[in-house]
């Protein structure tokens, strides 16, 4: 008949394999788990969770095995003792009783007896008491201090206002319109570009082009234009107007988005740029851009 106890050398591997076991079924089992959870595909997620299901079942059915081995092990060594001692070591711990002899033996009472008082003979003796000496001391001397007046109030120094830049005059005929522009009329300039595609969007909108270019358009927005209202751009080069003009509104509706452009024949050349609209004679909105070889 077989023995466990001739194999009893062999026992701890086999239970060290099946512990190793276990441990690789469970890193499976979270594998599965985080793939069946995070998958984008619900075939993948489908077969993860059937994988993690079933390392799940094999690693019960080892943990069952390897727990039947643990008890033969214990039990054939004679470990079983031990286990036994250190459990009942850690579960009960005896309290000792009082017995019969020692309820039963009085304990001494401790009688104080009085002492001899020595009765302290007080003898006066004549001492000798200081006398206390007076010793004037300099009267201290007041110094003149000198006297805070009221501070003088602090005066706002008046900041002069920013000056609004003006439509240039001398570089603009007026039109003489009569209609008089409205308290929400507005114009927001967005880009400045070279080029236009079919849709009249900007192709190159940007803050910096090469030199070469003849036309440049300037694209914005306009809100409670009226028409009729009269409104002014004009192009600056290096802070020198060099185009621009004075025009009557002309727009089906008082809010919208469109474009206009300056042409010079030269074509524009290096330098600092700026367009400027105005609406009436009051700067409404600005661009600078810059023209590089």
């Amino acid at each position: 008949m077989f023995d466990l106890l001739d194999v009893g050398g062999v026992l701890p591997y086999v239970i060290g394999a099946l512990t190793l076991l276990i441990a690789f079924l469970i890193f499976g089992i979270i594998r599965a788990y985080h793939q069946a959870r995070s998958s984008p595909y619900w075939r993948i997620r489908r077969q993860a969770a059937t994988r993690a299901w079933r390392r799940f079942m094999l690693m019960m059915l080892a943990g069952l095995l390897l727990a039947g081995l643990l008890v033969v092990y214990i039990r054939d060594s004679g470990r079983d003792v031990w286990v036994a001692e250190v459990v009942g070591a850690l579960l009960y711990t005896p309290v000792p009783r009082p017995t019969a002899e020692s309820a039963m033996v009085p304990s001494p009472t401790v009688t104080a007896s009085p002492s001899p008082t020595d009765t302290p003979t007080v003898t006066d003796t004549p001492t000798s008491s200081p006398t206390m000496t007076f010793t004037a001391s300099p009267t201290p001397t007041l110094r003149p201090t000198n006297t805070i007046g009221p501070s003088p109030t602090p005066t706002d120094t008046p900041i002069p206002p920013t000056p609004t830049p003006t439509r240039p005059a001398h570089f603009i005929t007026p039109i003489g319109s009569t209609v008089t522009p409205g308290p929400n009329a507005r114009l927001r300039i967005t880009a400045v570009a070279t080029r236009v595609n079919a849709e009249r969007q900007p192709l190159d909108a940007g803050s910096v082009f090469r030199a070469g270019f003849r036309r440049l358009y300037v694209f914005f927005r306009y809100y409670g234009m009226d028409s009729g209202v009269a409104w002014t751009r004009v192009l600056f080069r290096d802070g020198a107007p060099i185009q621009g003009g004075e025009y009557a509104w002309r727009s089906a509706a008082p809010n919208g988005e469109t474009f206009c452009y300056f042409e010079l024949p030269d074509g524009f050349g290096p330098g600092e740029y700026e367009v400027r609209f105005y609406i009436g004679l009051e700067q409404e909105d600005t661009i600078a851009f810059t023209v590089e070889r």
